[in-house]
């Protein structure tokens, strides 16, 4: 029987599995237990998420698989520590799977989200939830509910909230959160998806749900494709007010596919690029996934600039089968704070000699400086 691996190579183990890029700095520990927790986790993937620009907004997006009904739960817990440990500015979450009425009060995401800041440097959050309107809650018989999605922002970034909301049908599909720039230069909108699997075989999935409602009002379509068309005709109206878009989903298809009917391809066609793809090859996202496919993605616009990106390692945060996703962006620049460099122009000195300069700066006596 072979005996327990020695710290030595359970480090030498941790560092083969590790695919963080980026330099690398020394760092004195005590001990070597301390040394060994310090180490990357093994399975994530990108640039180093310990490191992070001054300037940098941590955006993060994780189907959750289900945020639970009680606001003390020990998920909730992990959740709001990831946030609050990680600094998060922006949170995306997919697959929220609560029927929201039907939470008890005082459990609501607005009050996990106090709950959550309140240690925090810097308080304050602004969210949106969407869940399925359609559904009566009389008809609820547990908060449970397939799909749904949440988009808080947090901390600084919750004092450029200018309004937040979810699709118009009431179908939980998605929800965003948009925020203001300076001087009503720009402006931001954060979104999150709850995209629909392909065709299921029960009555109460998300496809079917949507299936259902859309059959009621006589619209004969898929509802994938439904939520693509919808979704890229309203981020073309933002795109039209002068806002960057910044999206999250849970794809259910590989998003490193270029195909002209593909997912992927139809946010660039409303001029967004997948963040992360753009800078690390493509890993798998589900756990079930043993062929390097993402099928989750944070999508942006040009005029969002993306300083780092990457994926956590399985299970890091959340207990969930899906990754959580990370890109730090530049959010001043995005929404048209930026502040351009000193210019290095030197003025030529005024010549108080030159009688054409005096008469428009000052004179002198013998009491002191006077203004002409």
């Amino acid at each position: 029987m072979k005996g327990p691996k020695s710290a030595a190579a359970r480090s030498r183990r941790a560092g083969r599995r590790s695919r963080i890029s980026g330099p690398s700095s020394v760092v004195s520990h005590a001990s070597l237990d301390e040394y060994l927790r310090s180490l990357p986790p093994g399975d994530c993937l990108g640039d180093d998420h310990r490191c992070r620009s001054s300037v940098a907004t941590r955006v993060t997006f994780q189907n959750v698989n289900g945020v639970p009904e009680e606001g003390d739960h020990v998920k909730q817990r992990q959740i709001n520590s990831w946030l609050q440990d990680k600094q998060v500015g922006i949170a995306l979450l997919a697959e929220a799977k609560t029927f929201w009425p039907s939470i008890p009060e005082g459990h609501g995401w607005n009050d996990r989200m106090r709950q959550a800041t309140m240690k925090a440097k810097h308080k304050g959050f602004y969210s949106a939830v969407a869940y399925n309107k359609q559904q009566s809650q009389s008809s609820a018989t547990t908060a449970f509910q397939w799909g749904g999605c949440i988009a808080t922002v947090l901390s600084q970034v919750s004092h450029r909230a200018k309004e937040s909301g979810s699709d118009s049908t009431g179908l939980g599909r998605w929800a965003y959160v948009r925020l203001q720039g300076k001087k009503l230069q720009a402006q931001g909108v954060m979104i999150t998806l709850a995209w629909p699997k392909r065709e299921g075989t029960g009555e109460s999935t998300v496809w079917a749900q949507q299936r259902l409602y859309f059959n009621s009002i006589k619209r004969k379509i898929d509802p994938r494709k439904a939520l693509v068309d919808d979704l890229c005709k309203q981020i073309q109206k933002w795109r039209d007010e002068g806002c960057e878009v910044l999206l999250g989903i849970d794809a259910n298809e590989d998003l490193s596919v270029n195909s002209p009917d593909s997912i992927r391809q139809r946010f660039r066609e409303c001029g967004m690029e997948e963040a992360i793809l753009k800078r690390h090859p493509p890993t798998a996202t589900h756990q079930r996934n043993q062929s390097n496919v993402p099928i989750d993605g944070i999508f942006t616009t040009s005029g969002v600039p993306v300083l780092a990106g990457g994926y956590y390692a399985f299970g890091e945060f959340v207990e969930a089968d899906h990754r959580a996703l990370w890109i730090d962006i530049d959010l001043n620049t995005a929404l048209g704070n930026f502040t351009p460099q000193g210019s290095t122009f030197k003025p030529c000195k005024l010549t108080l000699l030159d009688k054409r300069s005096t008469p428009s700066t000052v004179c002198t006596n013998t009491t002191g400086w006077l203004w002409d």
